[in-house]
């Protein structure tokens, strides 16, 4: 009988271990989200970077530019940002992988995890006020409504790519060697620094400035051969509880290219508002551009392969093509899924 019971007292506390155990364990994966960031490895040329005060605000209230010593040390940092954000969602998702995707979305909450900690670190080690920083506080404010205000969502900017945003002040400025960048909507213009007269008034330079984007002629205007486009749409799952944004644009940004980009949300379980999260997703950018003529007359496919790009965990996910020349309405065309099954098609019109 004594033995019996010492049998079932050591079954009981064996048991009791292993719930304790697993408990701890669970525990310490849900107030670890700074562990998996941790874990990724920054290839970011500092050396080759650093702020410079401008000597006065732009219009949009920047006070400091990033300087780059090279386009080469420019394309390294946000191509590198890029490589840390997937790499962040790589190993979230690795050490996660045994949840389902409700209960990866449900610890993302838990946590505070953010695909972006890569990207608010490098501004943060370079204490510079970037357009990326700007955009998230506003668009943090604007998903804390449980009602979303689509129109005026602060992350439809031009600027796509959180890595370029990273790097651009709030006027969406940045200095490469003596050149100053300056991006608007329709391409960028590029202006010698010893012509900046202290970065006032960049754009109003004559002859000391070059634009580089859609083509500002009459003759231009009237065509339908076009760079420079881009537009958002939002697709909810059938419980309005999910949500995708799908992005489309053909761009000029230093280099021409297109890309879409698939943006994941989800409603908050605690609290009110919404929430981007990682999760599985698809994104491919396809279709046509004008042909070496450049006007339209013929056209090109930029994807013959029918290349997409996929992901087992992202918060956000784009496909660029660079491409040579222009495109027309209806041309490029994207597809989209996520938010855990949510698929969608869009032209750029």
């Amino acid at each position: 009988m004594t033995k019996k019971r010492f049998s079932l007292f050591a079954i009981v506390m064996a048991a009791f271990v292993l719930l304790v155990g697993c408990k701890k364990e669970q525990k310490t994966t849900e107030t670890s989200a700074k562990n998996y960031y941790n874990s990724v490895q920054s290839k970011v040329p500092y050396s080759d970077i650093y702020v410079r005060e401008k000597g006065c605000k732009g219009e949009n209230g920047s006070s400091s530019i990033l300087v780059f010593s090279s386009m080469n040390a420019l394309i390294a940092t946000t191509e590198d940002l890029d490589n840390q954000v997937e790499a962040l969602d790589s190993i979230f998702y690795a050490r996660n992988q045994n949840l389902s995707d409700n209960e990866r979305a449900d610890l993302q909450e838990a946590i505070n995890y953010d695909a972006s900690t890569p990207i608010t670190a490098f501004n943060t080690f370079l204490q510079f006020n970037s357009l990326f920083q700007e955009i998230k506080g506003q668009e943090d404010v604007w998903l804390a409504n449980d009602s979303l205000d689509l129109p005026n969502d602060p992350d439809n900017h031009f600027i796509f790519e959180e890595s370029l945003r990273a790097v651009l002040n709030t006027d969406c400025e940045v200095q490469i060697a003596d050149t100053i960048y300056k991006f608007v909507p329709t391409g960028y213009y590029s202006i010698p620094v010893s012509q900046s007269r202290n970065d006032r008034a960049l754009v109003e330079l004559a002859g000391s400035i070059y634009y580089h984007g859609n083509d500002d002629c009459d003759e231009c205007k009237s065509s339908d051969c076009f760079s420079g486009k881009y537009h958002w749409e939002y697709v909810k799952s059938n419980d309005n509880q999910k949500m995708i944004k799908c992005s489309i644009g053909h761009l000029t940004y230093l280099r021409r290219y297109v890309t879409a980009s698939v943006t994941n949300y989800k409603k908050r379980n605690w609290g009110i508002g919404w929430k981007k999260y990682s999760t599985y997703c698809e994104v491919k950018v396809y279709g046509k551009v004008s042909g070496e003529s450049g006007d339209c007359s013929t056209s090109v496919n930029f994807n013959p392969n029918n290349v997409k790009k996929t992901s087992q965990s992202s918060k956000s996910l784009t496909h660029k093509i660079y491409v040579k020349t222009k495109t027309k309405s209806g041309w490029v065309k994207g597809y989209y899924y996520g938010a855990n099954g949510i698929d969608w098609d869009k032209e750029l019109d």
